[in-house]
Protein backbone atom coordinates (compact mmCIF):
# COMPACT_ATOMS: atom_id res chain seq x y z
CA UNK A 1 0.00 0.00 0.00
CA UNK A 2 2.79 2.22 0.49
CA UNK A 3 4.38 1.74 -2.10
CA UNK A 4 1.43 2.25 -4.34
CA UNK A 5 0.81 5.68 -2.48
CA UNK A 6 4.78 6.40 -3.05
CA UNK A 7 3.73 5.54 -7.03
CA UNK A 8 1.10 8.21 -7.21
CA UNK A 9 2.50 11.05 -5.14
CA UNK A 10 5.55 10.50 -7.81
CA UNK A 11 3.10 10.54 -11.02
CA UNK A 12 1.36 13.69 -9.94
CA UNK A 13 5.26 15.49 -8.95
CA UNK A 14 5.61 14.56 -12.51
CA UNK A 15 2.88 15.72 -14.12
CA UNK A 16 3.42 18.79 -12.46
CA UNK A 17 6.95 19.34 -13.01
CA UNK A 18 5.58 18.23 -16.56
CA UNK A 19 3.32 21.59 -16.74
CA UNK A 20 5.45 24.09 -15.04
CA UNK A 21 8.27 22.60 -17.64
CA UNK A 22 5.46 23.60 -20.36
CA UNK A 23 4.12 26.98 -18.74
CA UNK A 24 8.10 27.96 -18.83
CA UNK A 25 8.51 27.15 -22.23
CA UNK A 26 5.63 28.52 -23.95
CA UNK A 27 6.44 32.02 -21.53
CA UNK A 28 9.97 31.68 -22.76
CA UNK A 29 9.56 31.13 -26.45
CA UNK A 30 8.40 34.56 -27.52
CA UNK A 31 11.39 36.47 -24.94
CA UNK A 32 13.75 34.41 -27.19
CA UNK A 33 12.07 35.49 -30.65
CA UNK A 34 12.72 39.10 -28.85
CA UNK A 35 16.07 38.65 -27.39
CA UNK A 36 17.66 37.26 -30.78
CA UNK A 37 15.64 39.37 -33.25
CA UNK A 38 18.05 40.14 -35.98
CA UNK A 39 16.36 42.87 -37.76
CA UNK A 40 18.29 42.69 -41.06
CA UNK A 41 16.54 39.31 -41.54
CA UNK A 42 13.59 41.09 -41.87
CA UNK A 43 14.56 44.78 -43.18
CA UNK A 44 17.26 44.89 -45.00
CA UNK A 45 16.95 44.49 -48.86
CA UNK A 46 17.50 41.61 -50.60
CA UNK A 47 16.57 39.98 -53.90
CA UNK A 48 16.54 36.30 -55.05
CA UNK A 49 15.84 34.44 -59.00
CA UNK A 50 14.17 31.37 -58.93
CA UNK A 51 13.97 28.73 -61.26
CA UNK A 52 11.15 26.45 -61.31
CA UNK A 53 10.90 23.37 -63.42
CA UNK A 54 7.86 22.10 -64.75
CA UNK A 55 6.44 19.65 -67.74
CA UNK A 56 6.88 21.11 -70.59
CA UNK A 57 7.79 24.77 -69.05
CA UNK A 58 10.45 26.53 -67.27
CA UNK A 59 9.18 29.08 -65.02
CA UNK A 60 11.67 31.99 -63.88
CA UNK A 61 10.55 34.71 -61.09
CA UNK A 62 12.35 37.45 -59.38
CA UNK A 63 11.39 38.84 -56.12
CA UNK A 64 12.41 41.32 -53.78
CA UNK A 65 12.54 42.04 -49.76
CA UNK A 66 12.38 45.57 -48.96
CA UNK A 67 11.87 47.12 -45.77
CA UNK A 68 9.72 44.00 -44.91
CA UNK A 69 7.64 44.05 -47.54
CA UNK A 70 7.70 41.33 -50.34
CA UNK A 71 7.16 41.45 -53.69
CA UNK A 72 7.77 39.31 -57.14
CA UNK A 73 8.56 41.02 -60.01
CA UNK A 74 10.07 40.34 -63.76
CA UNK A 75 8.86 36.69 -64.84
CA UNK A 76 9.05 34.87 -67.98
CA UNK A 77 7.57 31.41 -69.19
CA UNK A 78 9.67 28.87 -71.41
CA UNK A 79 7.91 26.22 -73.26
CA UNK A 80 9.08 23.04 -74.08
CA UNK A 81 7.49 20.54 -77.03
CA UNK A 82 5.74 17.36 -75.76
CA UNK A 83 5.72 18.16 -72.03
CA UNK A 84 8.99 17.00 -71.53
CA UNK A 85 11.25 18.58 -68.73
CA UNK A 86 13.91 20.85 -70.22
CA UNK A 87 16.87 19.44 -70.11
CA UNK A 88 20.22 21.22 -67.87
CA UNK A 89 21.31 22.79 -70.77
CA UNK A 90 17.96 24.42 -71.97
CA UNK A 91 17.31 25.53 -67.79
CA UNK A 92 20.88 27.13 -67.79
CA UNK A 93 20.61 29.14 -71.02
CA UNK A 94 16.89 30.07 -70.18
CA UNK A 95 18.89 31.17 -66.44
CA UNK A 96 21.38 33.08 -68.38
CA UNK A 97 19.15 34.56 -71.16
CA UNK A 98 16.75 36.17 -68.65
CA UNK A 99 19.34 37.88 -66.68
CA UNK A 100 20.73 39.06 -69.75
CA UNK A 101 17.60 40.20 -70.95
CA UNK A 102 16.29 41.77 -67.75
CA UNK A 103 20.01 43.76 -67.16
CA UNK A 104 20.93 41.97 -63.67
CA UNK A 105 23.55 41.71 -62.14
CA UNK A 106 24.39 37.78 -60.91
CA UNK A 107 22.20 37.01 -58.06
CA UNK A 108 21.60 33.90 -55.83
CA UNK A 109 18.79 31.70 -56.56
CA UNK A 110 16.35 29.32 -55.83
CA UNK A 111 15.64 25.82 -57.83
CA UNK A 112 12.37 24.26 -57.62
CA UNK A 113 12.09 20.74 -59.21
CA UNK A 114 8.58 18.80 -59.60
CA UNK A 115 7.47 16.82 -56.81
CA UNK A 116 8.04 13.33 -59.15
CA UNK A 117 11.42 13.62 -58.84
CA UNK A 118 11.61 13.50 -55.03
CA UNK A 119 10.71 10.72 -52.69
CA UNK A 120 8.65 11.69 -49.66
CA UNK A 121 8.74 10.00 -46.98
CA UNK A 122 7.21 10.25 -43.62
CA UNK A 123 8.55 8.13 -40.22
CA UNK A 124 8.47 7.84 -36.46
CA UNK A 125 11.56 7.82 -34.29
CA UNK A 126 11.79 7.23 -30.70
CA UNK A 127 11.98 10.90 -28.91
CA UNK A 128 15.29 9.89 -27.30
CA UNK A 129 17.10 10.45 -30.90
CA UNK A 130 16.31 14.06 -30.73
CA UNK A 131 19.59 15.41 -30.40
CA UNK A 132 21.32 12.83 -32.70
CA UNK A 133 18.19 12.98 -35.24
CA UNK A 134 20.21 14.44 -38.57
CA UNK A 135 23.22 10.86 -37.70
CA UNK A 136 20.13 8.65 -37.27
CA UNK A 137 18.60 9.47 -40.29
CA UNK A 138 21.71 9.28 -42.61
CA UNK A 139 22.62 5.81 -40.75
CA UNK A 140 18.81 4.83 -41.60
CA UNK A 141 18.38 6.58 -45.19
CA UNK A 142 18.43 3.30 -47.19
CA UNK A 143 15.74 1.88 -45.37
CA UNK A 144 13.81 4.81 -45.64
CA UNK A 145 14.38 5.76 -49.55
CA UNK A 146 16.09 3.73 -52.68
CA UNK A 147 19.38 5.36 -52.12
CA UNK A 148 21.55 5.96 -49.70
CA UNK A 149 22.49 8.91 -47.94
CA UNK A 150 25.73 9.46 -49.99
CA UNK A 151 24.01 9.41 -53.37
CA UNK A 152 21.31 12.13 -52.42
CA UNK A 153 19.86 15.27 -51.89
CA UNK A 154 18.00 15.44 -48.35
CA UNK A 155 15.94 17.40 -45.77
CA UNK A 156 13.67 16.68 -43.31
CA UNK A 157 11.44 17.94 -41.18
CA UNK A 158 10.72 16.70 -37.33
CA UNK A 159 7.05 17.34 -35.93
CA UNK A 160 7.44 16.15 -31.44
CA UNK A 161 4.23 13.94 -31.23
CA UNK A 162 3.06 12.63 -27.49
CA UNK A 163 3.67 9.21 -26.74
CA UNK A 164 7.32 10.12 -27.02
CA UNK A 165 7.61 9.89 -30.59
CA UNK A 166 9.00 12.13 -33.50
CA UNK A 167 7.54 12.36 -36.44
CA UNK A 168 10.13 12.64 -39.69
CA UNK A 169 8.88 14.28 -42.91
CA UNK A 170 12.33 12.69 -45.37
CA UNK A 171 12.27 14.26 -48.64
CA UNK A 172 14.97 13.07 -50.85
CA UNK A 173 15.75 13.31 -54.49
CA UNK A 174 18.55 11.42 -56.13
CA UNK A 175 21.80 13.62 -56.53
CA UNK A 176 22.67 12.74 -60.02
CA UNK A 177 19.11 13.71 -61.44
CA UNK A 178 19.53 17.37 -60.36
CA UNK A 179 23.57 17.86 -60.04
CA UNK A 180 23.08 17.82 -63.89
CA UNK A 181 21.27 21.30 -63.74
CA UNK A 182 22.99 22.68 -60.47
CA UNK A 183 26.40 22.44 -62.37
CA UNK A 184 25.06 24.03 -65.16
CA UNK A 185 23.12 26.92 -64.22
CA UNK A 186 26.48 27.58 -61.62
CA UNK A 187 28.29 27.12 -65.25
CA UNK A 188 26.21 30.15 -66.50
CA UNK A 189 27.18 32.61 -63.01
CA UNK A 190 24.07 32.24 -60.81
CA UNK A 191 24.56 29.86 -57.52
CA UNK A 192 22.03 27.91 -56.51
CA UNK A 193 21.15 28.60 -53.06
CA UNK A 194 18.60 26.40 -52.40
CA UNK A 195 16.78 23.82 -53.60
CA UNK A 196 12.75 22.50 -52.79
CA UNK A 197 10.12 21.28 -54.85
CA UNK A 198 7.18 22.66 -56.10
CA UNK A 199 4.20 21.24 -53.39
CA UNK A 200 6.77 22.26 -50.77
CA UNK A 201 7.08 25.70 -52.14
CA UNK A 202 3.30 25.99 -52.82
CA UNK A 203 2.71 25.09 -49.30
CA UNK A 204 5.26 27.93 -48.02
CA UNK A 205 3.34 30.39 -50.27
CA UNK A 206 -0.22 29.64 -49.11
CA UNK A 207 0.98 29.99 -45.63
CA UNK A 208 2.67 33.43 -46.09
CA UNK A 209 -0.25 34.47 -48.04
CA UNK A 210 -2.92 33.39 -45.85
CA UNK A 211 -0.91 33.76 -42.49
CA UNK A 212 -2.80 30.35 -41.33
CA UNK A 213 -0.82 27.31 -40.24
CA UNK A 214 -3.12 24.32 -40.90
CA UNK A 215 -4.89 24.12 -44.46
CA UNK A 216 -5.00 22.19 -47.67
CA UNK A 217 -3.46 23.82 -50.55
CA UNK A 218 -3.68 22.98 -53.96
CA UNK A 219 -2.47 24.89 -57.33
CA UNK A 220 -4.58 23.74 -60.52
CA UNK A 221 -2.90 23.66 -64.60
CA UNK A 222 -4.06 22.35 -67.56
CA UNK A 223 -2.28 19.27 -66.65
CA UNK A 224 -3.23 18.35 -63.58
CA UNK A 225 -3.25 19.77 -59.74
CA UNK A 226 -0.24 19.52 -57.00
CA UNK A 227 -1.31 20.02 -53.72
CA UNK A 228 -1.22 18.94 -49.73
CA UNK A 229 -1.98 19.10 -46.34
CA UNK A 230 0.07 21.74 -43.67
CA UNK A 231 -0.31 21.36 -40.26
CA UNK A 232 1.47 23.66 -37.50
CA UNK A 233 2.67 25.46 -40.68
CA UNK A 234 4.96 22.12 -41.59
CA UNK A 235 3.90 19.75 -44.88
CA UNK A 236 2.10 16.75 -43.56
CA UNK A 237 1.22 15.33 -47.25
CA UNK A 238 1.43 15.66 -50.37
CA UNK A 239 0.46 14.27 -53.63
CA UNK A 240 -0.41 15.43 -57.20
CA UNK A 241 -2.96 13.70 -60.23
CA UNK A 242 -2.49 14.48 -64.09
CA UNK A 243 -5.98 14.88 -65.59
CA UNK A 244 -5.20 13.20 -69.06
CA UNK A 245 -7.88 13.87 -72.08
CA UNK A 246 -10.27 14.41 -69.99
CA UNK A 247 -13.16 17.60 -69.62
CA UNK A 248 -14.03 19.86 -67.29
CA UNK A 249 -16.18 18.13 -65.07
CA UNK A 250 -14.14 15.10 -65.15
CA UNK A 251 -10.97 17.23 -64.30
CA UNK A 252 -12.87 18.63 -61.19
CA UNK A 253 -14.07 15.70 -60.00
CA UNK A 254 -10.75 14.50 -59.60
CA UNK A 255 -9.73 17.97 -58.03
CA UNK A 256 -12.71 17.38 -55.41
CA UNK A 257 -11.68 14.05 -54.93
CA UNK A 258 -7.85 14.89 -54.02
CA UNK A 259 -9.10 17.71 -51.79
CA UNK A 260 -11.70 14.73 -49.98
CA UNK A 261 -8.56 12.78 -49.56
CA UNK A 262 -6.11 15.78 -47.94
CA UNK A 263 -9.85 16.90 -45.40
CA UNK A 264 -9.84 13.01 -44.43
CA UNK A 265 -6.19 13.02 -43.44
CA UNK A 266 -6.43 16.49 -42.03
CA UNK A 267 -9.86 15.52 -39.63
CA UNK A 268 -7.73 13.14 -37.65
CA UNK A 269 -5.86 16.67 -36.30
CA UNK A 270 -9.22 19.01 -36.74
CA UNK A 271 -12.46 18.75 -37.85
CA UNK A 272 -12.41 21.76 -40.01
CA UNK A 273 -9.38 22.72 -42.54
CA UNK A 274 -9.49 25.80 -44.94
CA UNK A 275 -8.74 25.18 -48.51
CA UNK A 276 -6.72 27.41 -50.51
CA UNK A 277 -6.37 26.83 -54.17
CA UNK A 278 -4.56 28.44 -57.20
CA UNK A 279 -5.56 28.52 -60.63
CA UNK A 280 -3.36 28.80 -63.20
CA UNK A 281 -4.31 30.95 -66.13
CA UNK A 282 -5.18 27.72 -68.60
CA UNK A 283 -6.77 26.32 -65.87
CA UNK A 284 -9.70 29.38 -65.14
CA UNK A 285 -12.42 27.65 -66.14
CA UNK A 286 -12.19 24.84 -63.71
CA UNK A 287 -12.47 27.63 -61.02
CA UNK A 288 -16.09 28.29 -62.49
CA UNK A 289 -16.89 24.71 -62.81
CA UNK A 290 -15.78 24.19 -59.15
CA UNK A 291 -17.59 27.08 -58.18
CA UNK A 292 -20.99 25.76 -59.94
CA UNK A 293 -20.56 22.67 -58.62
CA UNK A 294 -20.52 23.70 -54.76
CA UNK A 295 -18.77 20.66 -53.88
CA UNK A 296 -15.73 21.77 -52.17
CA UNK A 297 -15.60 25.14 -49.94
CA UNK A 298 -12.65 26.89 -51.33
CA UNK A 299 -10.41 30.61 -51.25
CA UNK A 300 -7.96 31.71 -53.83
CA UNK A 301 -4.58 32.54 -53.57
CA UNK A 302 -5.59 35.94 -55.51
CA UNK A 303 -7.31 36.81 -52.64
CA UNK A 304 -4.30 37.85 -50.05
CA UNK A 305 -2.35 38.78 -53.14
CA UNK A 306 -2.10 42.41 -50.61
CA UNK A 307 0.90 40.66 -49.13
CA UNK A 308 2.97 40.60 -52.27
CA UNK A 309 3.21 42.78 -54.41
CA UNK A 310 2.87 41.81 -58.01
CA UNK A 311 1.44 38.18 -57.97
CA UNK A 312 -1.71 38.72 -59.57
CA UNK A 313 0.19 39.35 -62.45
CA UNK A 314 1.56 35.59 -62.36
CA UNK A 315 -0.92 33.28 -63.28
CA UNK A 316 1.06 31.69 -66.25
CA UNK A 317 3.80 31.30 -63.92
CA UNK A 318 2.09 29.76 -61.15
CA UNK A 319 2.72 30.29 -57.58
CA UNK A 320 5.20 27.66 -56.78
CA UNK A 321 8.28 29.96 -58.05
CA UNK A 322 7.08 32.52 -55.72
CA UNK A 323 7.19 30.37 -52.94
CA UNK A 324 10.70 29.08 -53.44
CA UNK A 325 11.64 33.14 -53.57
CA UNK A 326 9.65 33.42 -50.00
CA UNK A 327 11.63 30.72 -49.02
CA UNK A 328 15.04 32.50 -49.39
CA UNK A 329 14.03 35.60 -48.29
CA UNK A 330 11.87 35.40 -45.20
CA UNK A 331 13.57 33.30 -42.25
CA UNK A 332 11.78 30.62 -40.99
CA UNK A 333 9.51 30.04 -43.32
CA UNK A 334 9.32 27.24 -43.56
CA UNK A 335 9.93 24.72 -47.00
CA UNK A 336 12.94 22.22 -47.58
CA UNK A 337 16.76 22.52 -48.86
CA UNK A 338 17.60 19.30 -50.44
CA UNK A 339 20.89 21.23 -50.36
CA UNK A 340 21.44 21.29 -46.66
CA UNK A 341 20.65 17.38 -46.08
CA UNK A 342 19.62 17.78 -43.03
CA UNK A 343 22.09 20.44 -41.77
CA UNK A 344 20.70 23.67 -40.29
CA UNK A 345 23.12 26.44 -40.31
CA UNK A 346 23.65 28.22 -36.55
CA UNK A 347 22.75 31.87 -37.51
CA UNK A 348 24.78 33.85 -35.34
CA UNK A 349 22.06 36.62 -33.35
CA UNK A 350 23.80 40.02 -32.13
CA UNK A 351 23.09 39.44 -28.70
CA UNK A 352 26.07 42.19 -28.00
CA UNK A 353 23.19 44.63 -28.49
CA UNK A 354 20.90 42.41 -26.90
CA UNK A 355 23.30 42.19 -23.85
CA UNK A 356 23.89 46.04 -24.06
CA UNK A 357 19.91 46.52 -23.71
CA UNK A 358 19.12 44.25 -21.03
CA UNK A 359 22.03 45.84 -18.86
CA UNK A 360 19.73 49.29 -20.03
CA UNK A 361 16.38 47.66 -18.62
CA UNK A 362 18.22 46.23 -15.55
CA UNK A 363 19.36 49.56 -14.71
CA UNK A 364 15.91 50.99 -15.24
CA UNK A 365 13.90 48.49 -13.29
CA UNK A 366 16.94 48.86 -10.60
CA UNK A 367 15.38 53.28 -10.69
CA UNK A 368 11.94 51.94 -10.96
CA UNK A 369 12.00 49.57 -8.11
CA UNK A 370 14.20 51.62 -5.53
CA UNK A 371 13.78 55.09 -6.29
CA UNK A 372 9.84 55.36 -5.67
CA UNK A 373 10.16 53.69 -2.33
CA UNK A 374 12.64 56.75 -1.39
CA UNK A 375 9.96 59.35 -2.88
CA UNK A 376 7.28 58.01 -1.24
CA UNK A 377 9.18 57.91 2.01
CA UNK A 378 9.92 62.36 1.45
CA UNK A 379 6.37 62.23 0.17
CA UNK A 380 5.05 60.91 3.70
CA UNK A 381 7.29 62.75 6.05
CA UNK A 382 6.18 65.93 3.80
CA UNK A 383 2.67 65.03 4.58
CA UNK A 384 3.28 64.68 8.21
CA UNK A 385 4.56 68.09 8.64
CA UNK A 386 2.08 69.95 6.96
CA UNK A 387 -0.24 67.71 9.28
CA UNK A 388 1.22 68.72 12.68
CA UNK A 389 1.34 72.50 11.10
CA UNK A 390 -2.60 72.62 10.45
CA UNK A 391 -3.94 70.43 13.84
CA UNK A 392 -4.23 74.12 15.03
CA UNK A 393 -6.87 74.84 11.84
CA UNK A 394 -8.16 71.36 11.77
CA UNK A 395 -9.51 72.02 15.36
CA UNK A 396 -10.68 75.24 14.59
CA UNK A 397 -12.31 73.83 12.02
CA UNK A 398 -13.71 70.49 13.87
CA UNK A 399 -14.61 73.07 16.63
CA UNK A 400 -17.03 75.41 13.97
CA UNK A 401 -18.38 71.79 12.14
CA UNK A 402 -20.15 71.12 15.51
CA UNK A 403 -21.19 74.63 16.23
CA UNK A 404 -22.80 74.20 12.66
CA UNK A 405 -24.69 70.63 13.06
CA UNK A 406 -26.17 71.94 16.65
CA UNK A 407 -27.77 74.80 14.49
CA UNK A 408 -28.49 72.50 11.99
CA UNK A 409 -30.42 70.37 14.15
CA UNK A 410 -32.11 73.54 15.61
CA UNK A 411 -33.27 75.17 12.40
CA UNK A 412 -34.69 71.14 11.55
CA UNK A 413 -36.69 71.08 14.50
CA UNK A 414 -37.79 74.76 13.85
CA UNK A 415 -39.09 73.27 10.11
CA UNK A 416 -40.67 70.34 11.01
CA UNK A 417 -42.63 72.39 13.46
CA UNK A 418 -43.80 75.08 11.52
CA UNK A 419 -44.52 71.73 8.52
CA UNK A 420 -46.33 69.81 11.24
CA UNK A 421 -48.62 72.92 12.51
CA UNK A 422 -49.24 75.80 9.86
CA UNK A 423 -49.48 79.32 10.49
CA UNK A 424 -51.95 81.86 11.12
CA UNK A 425 -50.90 83.66 8.10
CA UNK A 426 -51.17 80.36 5.89
CA UNK A 427 -54.99 79.53 7.62
CA UNK A 428 -55.71 82.94 6.82
CA UNK A 429 -54.41 82.64 3.03
CA UNK A 430 -56.34 79.37 2.54
CA UNK A 431 -59.81 81.16 4.11
CA UNK A 432 -59.38 83.80 1.57
CA UNK A 433 -58.65 81.25 -1.54
CA UNK A 434 -61.59 79.34 -0.19
CA UNK A 435 -64.34 81.76 0.66
CA UNK A 436 -65.87 83.21 -2.50
CA UNK A 437 -65.63 86.86 -3.22
CA UNK A 438 -69.54 87.21 -3.17
CA UNK A 439 -69.36 86.22 0.48
CA UNK A 440 -67.47 87.64 3.39
CA UNK A 441 -66.31 86.89 6.96
CA UNK A 442 -67.53 89.29 10.43
CA UNK A 443 -65.18 86.99 12.51
CA UNK A 444 -62.36 84.13 12.25
CA UNK A 445 -60.81 83.08 15.81
CA UNK A 446 -58.13 80.28 15.47
CA UNK A 447 -57.42 78.70 19.10
CA UNK A 448 -54.86 75.46 18.65
CA UNK A 449 -56.48 72.89 16.43
CA UNK A 450 -60.11 74.75 16.22
CA UNK A 451 -61.12 77.60 13.57
CA UNK A 452 -64.20 79.50 13.92
CA UNK A 453 -65.68 82.32 11.19
CA UNK A 454 -69.01 83.97 10.36
CA UNK A 455 -69.97 85.58 8.04
CA UNK A 456 -72.55 86.13 5.04
CA UNK A 457 -72.85 84.13 2.38
CA UNK A 458 -75.58 83.44 -0.85
CA UNK A 459 -75.61 79.81 -0.11
CA UNK A 460 -73.69 78.60 3.50
CA UNK A 461 -74.44 75.12 2.38
CA UNK A 462 -71.57 75.27 -0.49
CA UNK A 463 -68.89 76.64 1.93
CA UNK A 464 -69.03 73.34 3.85
CA UNK A 465 -67.79 71.53 0.56
CA UNK A 466 -65.27 74.21 -0.18
CA UNK A 467 -63.37 73.93 3.08
CA UNK A 468 -63.56 69.90 3.50
CA UNK A 469 -61.52 70.00 0.14
CA UNK A 470 -58.70 72.47 1.76
CA UNK A 471 -55.82 70.31 2.63
CA UNK A 472 -55.57 72.58 5.99
CA UNK A 473 -59.31 71.62 7.16
CA UNK A 474 -61.42 68.48 8.15
CA UNK A 475 -64.71 68.11 10.46
CA UNK A 476 -66.37 71.41 8.69
CA UNK A 477 -69.40 71.54 10.14
CA UNK A 478 -72.22 74.62 10.87
CA UNK A 479 -71.74 75.34 14.67
CA UNK A 480 -75.21 76.69 15.25
CA UNK A 481 -78.26 77.15 12.34
CA UNK A 482 -78.04 79.52 9.23
CA UNK A 483 -80.94 81.77 9.22
CA UNK A 484 -82.10 84.01 6.15
CA UNK A 485 -81.03 87.84 6.21
CA UNK A 486 -84.18 89.53 4.26
CA UNK A 487 -82.51 92.61 4.51
CA UNK A 488 -79.53 91.42 2.63
CA UNK A 489 -81.13 88.72 0.98
CA UNK A 490 -77.91 86.12 2.39
CA UNK A 491 -77.32 83.34 4.78
CA UNK A 492 -76.04 84.09 8.22
CA UNK A 493 -73.68 81.37 8.99
CA UNK A 494 -71.47 79.84 11.95
CA UNK A 495 -69.28 77.32 10.78
CA UNK A 496 -66.27 75.47 13.24
CA UNK A 497 -63.64 72.95 12.07
CA UNK A 498 -60.57 71.47 12.80
CA UNK A 499 -56.46 71.89 11.62
CA UNK A 500 -55.47 68.80 9.72
CA UNK A 501 -51.80 68.14 11.91
CA UNK A 502 -49.17 67.87 9.50
CA UNK A 503 -51.21 68.64 6.53
CA UNK A 504 -48.17 71.45 5.50
CA UNK A 505 -45.28 69.26 5.15
CA UNK A 506 -47.85 67.12 3.07
CA UNK A 507 -48.21 69.68 0.93
CA UNK A 508 -44.97 71.11 0.23
CA UNK A 509 -43.42 67.52 -0.86
CA UNK A 510 -46.77 67.22 -3.48
CA UNK A 511 -46.09 70.11 -4.59
CA UNK A 512 -42.56 69.59 -5.12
Amino acid sequence: METAGTVKVINRLRVSAAGFSGGLMRLWTPVWKVLSYCPGDYLLPASVLCISIGRGRLDIVTARRSFSKYGVGQHKTYKYADLAYPTPEEASSAAAAFIKERGMRKAAAVLIVPRSWIVLKAVELPAAVEENLREVIIYEFDRFTPFSADEAMHDFHAERKAGDKIKILLAAAKAESISGYLDKIASRGVSVARLDFDTSALAVVCGFLSGLDRYIFAEISGEGCNGGYVEGGLLQQAASRDFGPVDDIRRAEQIEELIRGYKTAAAVRAPAVPVILSFREEASQLRQVLVSRSKISFKTATEFADRLRGLPAMKSAGLAPAGGAIEHLLRGAGGFNLLSKGLRDQVKRPFMVTAILSALMAIIWAFYLFMPIQTEGDRLAEIENQINRRKPEVMNIEKIRGESEVLSKKMALVDNFKREKPTTIELTKELTLRIPKNAWLTRVKISGQQVNIEGYAPSATSLIQLLEASRYFRNVEFSSPTFRDAAMNMDRFQIKMEIRAGRSGEAVSEKK
